[in-house]
């Protein structure tokens, strides 16, 4: 795990931080998606804040509940981001370090066995 991030919510509706590599730095707002109409609904907008103070859609996140590990039963988020200019998705998991504050840490993805 590579922590390559950090978001801090200022209300439970909104919240702003970076995502940094070696080959991009994006400055992101999370917004509340609104009603879920479905279980695989997202909880979360994404958008890139641009230099010009625009914003531009890059994804989605949800709200999920640990079921293995030392961690069982706490709460983190997931987050799905892609735009043409990524060379692939990016998925990040947004881990709570205190009250408002989320590291956002990256995972290789694995390699499935043959």
């Amino acid at each position: 795990m590579s922590k390559v991030g950090n978001v801090t919510f200022q209300s439970k509706d909104y919240a702003e931080g970076i995502i940094r590599t070696r080959t991009m730095a994006l400055n992101i707002r999370v917004y509340t998606a609104g009603s879920k109409v479905s279980d695989n609904h997202p909880d979360y907008d994404v958008k890139e804040l641009l230099s010009d103070g625009s914003e531009v859609p890059i994804g989605s996140a949800w709200i999920n509940t640990a079921t293995t590990g030392q961690n069982i039963g706490s709460k983190y988020i997931s987050m799905s981001l892609d735009d043409p200019s990524f060379p692939m998705p990016l998925n990040v998991t947004l881990f709570a370090t205190a009250e408002n504050e989320h590291d956002v840490v990256w995972n290789r993805p694995r390699e499935k066995a043959a």
